[in-house]
């Protein structure tokens, strides 16, 4: 059983966050092994006595794949700590008397002339048993199942929705055993049938596929199949997906305010496509709703503020208000490799500058941003 401070990583914005690739490898296991307090689910399995040689494995077996794919065995030590540290997607599930986790990283290129980069890796893990007929006992144990590695091109639309259909096999392989509360969640209203418009290679799982991506996205989706549908939805609801052509209205709220919609030519599209569309209305809605609490503000001249992310857009990091004080490791180097990370900084500071991006020399080890400003502003 995982550790209370591990907890799975199932949301479609953590899941979409790029992360940047590093300039060189990180030496990141013996850190990884001596954390009391691990968050990610894998080392929250084991113990500080379990043997760590399955990294080797998951590291032989992704410089593999991304030799396969194209891109080169080389990046396999600088994609690995990411992969098993702080994972982008991770759950977990009962695999007979083993515990089975995925966990998943969706990188950025690495130079202009690459695509993106998905990394998945199965990791099965044993718990710990005791010897027969001793008071000694064996600690957990992990092994490498599966490790896969596919490319994607970000800026063409369809891909969005290509890998939003791996994040929903994810989702379907790994299901929750437990639904966590969810507050606030946005509320769609879909119209039309696609199974009933004719929509191209739509299969009878249309519907049930929406709602598992409308769940990562935190929306709660509602469905009017009637054809001349023309009543009133209710006022809590954010947004309109029509399925073209649909013979009815849009709809109300019940006092008569228009909502904002999204049509999708569903007759001319590929249900890839259609799905595609989707994910991009429920993204845009998630990107609508993440404002940042703290108002933005001038850095002075020679200031240092330390930061904690605490959540991600599709488009910039959100960060917490910041501290005068570092982390405990007070180690810091100038980090261009999260453009997100800085155009999150450019909404806190209204004087920011990209070359003023710092982060903690232990990497993803700590996770800690900074803003050093320089003297002379």
């Amino acid at each position: 059983m995982a550790r209370p401070e591990a907890r799975s990583v199932r949301g479609a914005l953590s899941f979409l966050d790029l992360r940047g690739v590093p300039d060189a490898p990180e030496d990141f296991v013996d850190a990884w092994v001596a954390n009391k307090r691990p968050t990610d689910l894998i080392r929250s399995h084991l113990e500080v006595k379990s043997s760590f040689g399955f990294v080797d494995d998951i590291r032989a077996a992704l410089e593999e794949a991304l030799t396969e794919a194209g891109p080169g065995k080389d990046l396999a030590d600088l994609l690995l700590p990411q992969l098993l540290t702080a994972p982008g997607f991770s759950s977990q599930k009962a695999d007979g008397e083993h515990t089975l986790v995925r966990q998943a990283v969706l990188f950025e290129r690495p130079t202009e002339n690459d695509f993106e980069i998905l990394v998945t890796v199965d990791v099965r893990l044993t718990p710990w048993q005791r010897i027969p007929d001793s008071r000694d006992r064996l600690p957990a144990a992990a092994a490498c199942v599966a490790v896969a590695c596919d490319l994607f091109d970000m800026t063409d639309d369809i891909d969005l929705g290509r890998v939003m259909t791996e994040h929903m096999r994810m989702l379907r392989d790994f299901p929750e055993t437990r639904q966590n509360p969810r507050s606030a969640a946005t509320s769609v209203t879909v119209l039309g049938d696609l199974t009933a418009i004719g929509a191209d290679s739509a299969p009878d799982t249309w519907r049930s596929d929406i709602e598992l991506l409308a769940h990562a996205f935190d929306v709660k989706p509602s469905f009017r199949r009637e054809p001349t549908f023309t009543g009133t939805v209710s006022d809590s609801t954010a947004h309109v997906i029509r399925f073209e052509p649909y013979e009815g209205i849009a709809p109300l709220t019940h006092d008569g305010k228009e909502i904002s919609s999204t049509e999708i030519q569903a007759r001319t599209l590929t249900y890839d496509e259609i799905f595609h569309a989707v994910a991009v209305a429920f993204a845009d809605l998630e990107e609508a709703a993440a404002t940042d609490p703290y108002a933005p503000r001038a850095l002075t001249a020679g200031q240092k503020v330390f930061h904690r992310k605490v959540g991600n857009s599709r488009k910039f990091d959100q960060f917490d208000k910041g501290s005068d004080s570092p982390c405990k490791h007070n180690s810091f180097v100038v980090w261009n490799k999260s453009p997100k990370a800085a155009k999150g900084f450019h909404r806190r500071y209204t004087n920011f500058q990209d070359g003023w991006l710092r982060h903690c020399a232990r990497g993803m080890n700590c996770g800690m941003y900074a803003v050093f400003a320089p003297d002379n502003i």
